[in-house]
């Protein structure tokens, strides 16, 4: 890991290597140098972070920056989720101290937890539309889906383990006698090795090394998550992501209630995180 830390005309530089999860929209690097010259010529203060070295599958690459302003408002990014919240508040304690610093980062629980939310969402949509899969059509591959198993997720009850640490992690669960789905022990592993793996295709012996220390890290995260049918919900759809060929207004559907645990080496760290869907019909 390598770089210079220091300023742009007195702007606190904080120099970072973020390891985590998913970004969301992102500002171009120009942008980012816009707004910084903005700030400098208003006086106002600022601090610039910026990915100087990676190793293993991130979403933010080498020279990604994030430019943080003195009222909390940021311009770019690098890689989202928890890790660039934690960015964040070192960019305003760098302001607070006028000293820059070099930190390392790491993937959390929190994107883990972002994940077992991805996966229970991604069941009930295969649920409802049925289980995507891949076919061959004159030669060429395509998408497509097996609506044989297409049907709204369960309507019967099933028992959550009330002992388990996600259960725990949460206050004033509704409807938990309405539970659908409760799926425990997931291996976040499994669903980036694809990624890890390519990422290493052709690696020399000294990346080989890298590739197994981020095969054990990972592998100490899992997800955990249960699902709650809320009941009937009224909302306005005209051509969602559920229903792309819909033009009529649908007001009536079933809403869902999920909670999901990213979980550290069985319980060094959990993080709690839930979201509501709602499916039409």
């Amino acid at each position: 890991m390598s770089g210079r830390s220091g300023g742009i005309g007195g702007l606190p530089l904080l120099i970072s290597v973020c390891r985590r999860g998913f970004p969301g929209e992102v500002d171009t690097v120009l942008d980012v140098f816009q707004e910084t010259i903005k700030l400098l010529e208003t006086g106002r203060r600022g601090a610039l972070a910026t990915i100087i070295s990676t190793i293993g599958s991130t979403p933010g690459k080498d020279g990604a920056r994030m430019l943080v302003r003195d009222d909390g408002s940021t311009v770019g990014t690098v890689g989202g989720g928890c890790s660039e919240s934690d960015i964040w508040r070192s960019a305003m304690e760098v302001m607070a101290t006028g000293r820059p610093r070099r930190e390392n980062h790491r993937l959390t629980a929190a994107t883990v937890a972002e994940t077992g939310l991805l996966e229970a969402e991604k069941y009930l949509v295969n649920s409802f539309l049925g289980l995507p899969r891949r076919a061959i059509e004159d030669g060429v591959e395509t998408a497509v889906t097996d609506t044989s198993k297409k049907g709204i997720p369960p309507t019967n009850t099933i028992d959550v383990d009330q002992s388990s640490v996600c259960y725990k992690s949460f206050k004033n669960i509704i409807n938990l006698e309405k539970v659908v789905a409760h799926h425990t022990g997931g291996k976040f592993y499994n669903i980036v090795k694809p990624i890890v793996d390519k990422i290493y295709e052709s690696a020399t012996d000294k990346e080989e090394k890298f590739k197994e220390i981020e095969e054990r890290f990972l592998n100490n995260y899992t997800y955990e998550y249960f699902m709650v049918n809320v009941g009937k919900a009224e909302f306005q759809e005209a051509g969602s992501s559920v229903a792309q060929g819909s033009i009529d207004v649908i007001k009536a559907g079933t809403a869902y209630r999920i909670y999901a645990c990213g979980i550290y080496d069985d319980d060094k760290a959990i993080i709690p995180l839930e979201s509501l869907v709602v499916l039409p019909g």
